[in-house]
């Protein structure tokens, strides 16, 4: 199931990062590659405001950010984009916590998921892999000290 992402709406939920950081797109876009690409799924992140220079700058092969210049908005690009699905709407997942976003996803048999609960889901993801991380950093360290013994 893909997903559409209402960016600045979703930082303006997550503990580490501001919307007033320099790099508060970036920050967010690459938690959004480390998630999707963990759960092998495909999103769209939708941000407002952006200048020339920002249109299409971040693109992996799981998230693809969409920065949507003046006077028009990321929520008129993330209900533009439900209403071309059409009855494929209900196979895509909103994350949002805008509620005419969310009125409309909803008409369209879309699943919508606030922003609040989308931030905890990629805050506890990525503790588990920072915890995976580290476990696996201490095998690795664990076994390289136990075959330098076999060597002495």
């Amino acid at each position: 199931m893909p997903y559409l992402i209402d960016g600045h709406n979703l930082i303006g939920k997550m503990p580490y990062i501001s919307l007033s950081d320099l790099d508060d797109e970036q920050d967010l876009f690459n938690l959004l590659d480390s998630y999707f690409k963990s759960i092998r799924k495909k999103a769209v992140v939708f941000f407002d405001q952006a200048s020339l220079a920002n249109t299409n700058k971040f693109h992996s092969a799981f998230v693809e950010a969409r920065f949507i210049l003046n006077p028009s908005s990321a929520d008129e690009a993330i209900l533009l984009r439900i209403r071309k699905l059409g009855g494929n709407a209900k196979n895509y997942t909103i994350i949002t916590s805008d509620h005419w976003i969310a009125d409309n996803a909803h008409a369209a048999g879309a699943t919508v998921v606030s922003s609040e609960d989308f931030s905890n889901i990629l805050l506890s993801a990525n503790k588990t892999s920072t915890n995976e991380r580290n476990q696996t950093k201490d095998d690795i360290d664990y076994w390289l000290n136990q075959f330098h013994k076999d060597f002495k």
